[in-house]
């Protein structure tokens, strides 16, 4: 997967990850499961690229990827990442994070 930051500041990302539903094979849509909301599942492991910094104008690629621990229908539903502001000033400030998915 390729990203790009069209801005003219350089961008953090921390927690890039696919998001997906799965459907134990034989099992009914009520069966389905996702990793939205949560990060701990044990159906798919779900690989975390922790931190991204894309400077200003950069093109960078990146690879996500899923493991399914059992037969099933894996469905990526999107890519998600928390958008980092700027470092603290002090040690008692947490940094600001925003979610969003792509």
């Amino acid at each position: 997967m390729t990203v790009k930051n069209p801005l003219q500041i350089p961008l953090v990302l921390t927690s890039v990850r696919l998001l997906w539903t799965f459907k134990p094979e034989g099992g009914s849509d009520d069966a389905a499961v996702t990793n939205e909301g949560t990060a701990d599942q044990k159906e798919v492991d779900t690989q975390v690229l922790q931190l991204l910094t894309l400077d200003s104008g950069a093109t960078q690629k990146i690879v996500l990827s899923l493991i399914p621990r059992q037969s099933g229908e894996l469905q990526i539903i999107a890519v998600a990442f928390e958008l980092c502001g700027p470092a603290p000033v002090s040690a008692d400030q947490l940094p600001i994070a925003v979610t969003g998915n792509q």
